[in-house]
């Protein structure tokens, strides 16, 4: 089995820096075994919701050679942006997929959190004498 994640800032921005910026994310799972793999699990911290799969033919087994993708997002707290994600800068998410057959597979995706203000054009600083 082969899990990966992608993540994008819904703005277009390659970081957050604001409590409600939005963190879409797409999680790829293909099935690159000679077996099918049944009762797929996919488990991630941050999305509460997963959009319905895609790619299952319907019969629920993730047959050989088959990739379902699911998506959901991920609002930005303010506590994110307080604790500069934790203190590393970074949004880090990672997905945990598992099933019968194989043991469980990781992926991570991480967004840059920027509290640059000068360079991001939130504040300017004139100075007059």
């Amino acid at each position: 089995m082969q899990v990966t994640k992608i993540a994008s800032v819904e703005d277009g921005e390659t970081y957050v820096n604001l409590a409600e910026d939005v963190i879409n994310y797409i999680i790829s799972v293909s099935n690159t075994s000679d077996a099918d793999l049944t009762n797929v699990q996919v488990t991630d911290p941050l999305i509460q919701t997963f959009n319905p799969k895609n790619g299952d033919d319907g019969d629920n087994v993730l047959e050989t050679g088959e990739t379902w993708l699911y998506t959901g997002s991920y609002t930005v707290t303010q506590e994110d942006i307080d604790t500069y994600g934790g203190g590393d800068g970074e949004i880090n998410n990672t997905v945990i997929v598992s099933s019968t057959e194989i043991p469980i597979k990781e992926a991570s995706a991480v967004v840059p959190i920027d509290l640059n203000p000068g360079d991001d054009g939130f504040f300017t600083t004139v100075k007059t004498a």
